[in-house]
């Protein structure tokens, strides 16, 4: 899911031989246009105008943001350190829908998540967009891209108009009626589930042939 499922996309478009079928939810399209519904004062903010406002004062545009972000993550203070990793994590669960409370004091892989996204953010998500703009025509594996209609980290537009300019009928899109971003939406979990389930008796129908 997510980014992971833009990665699986790129990667079965640059190796076709190597994939045989998959199932990818909720996928990330790292475009500018990607970024901004993130992290800008135009995009998911508008769906969540109080977290954002905790999430992003007191920067002034993207560039802002992230060295802002950059320069709490980096504090000789823990607790300054600690503060603006909670600050990035709870703005990604709201979006989300992860009803999650966040300690004061981040769990390490929770403080090394908020660093790793701030990197991916602040350099283009290095170029990944043209890549996958690039090889998308070239996935021959069954593709099943599963969108909620509730995804409020990558919405259903963006991905729609991506695949819109690409021409490639093995790749199909499923549309989740009120489905989430993540696993913890329950109807998205159930859908992935059962397009796995379906997938594996695909595949093993095409071994039998």
């Amino acid at each position: 899911g997510s980014f992971g499922a833009t990665l699986a996309l790129i990667y079965s478009g640059l190796f076709p031989e190597r994939v045989i079928a998959q199932v990818l939810w909720a996928l990330f399209i790292p475009s500018k246009e990607g970024i901004e519904w993130l992290y800008a004062p135009s995009g998911a903010a508008q769906l969540y105008p109080q977290a954002y406002r905790e999430f992003a004062a007191p920067s002034i545009g993207l560039a802002d943001l992230f060295t802002h972000y950059q320069l709490g993550f980096n504090a000789q203070d823990e607790a300054t350190r600690h503060e603006s990793a909670r600050r990035w994590i709870q703005w990604e669960i709201t979006l989300a829908g992860v009803p999650t409370g966040l300690p004061k004091r981040l769990a390490p892989p929770l403080f090394a998540l908020a660093q790793i996204e701030l990197h991916y953010a602040q350099n283009d998500y290095f170029n990944m967009f043209s890549v996958l703009q690039r090889v998308t025509s070239q996935v021959s594996a069954r593709t099943l891209l599963l969108q909620g209609t509730q995804d409020a980290v990558c919405p259903a537009r963006l991905l729609a108009a991506f695949l819109a300019k690409i021409d490639n009928p093995r790749i199909q899109i499923h549309t989740i009626v009120d489905g989430g971003h993540s696993l913890n939406s329950d109807i998205l979990s159930l859908a992935v589930t059962l397009e796995i389930q379906a997938m594996w008796t695909w595949i093993k129908r095409q071994e039998l042939a």
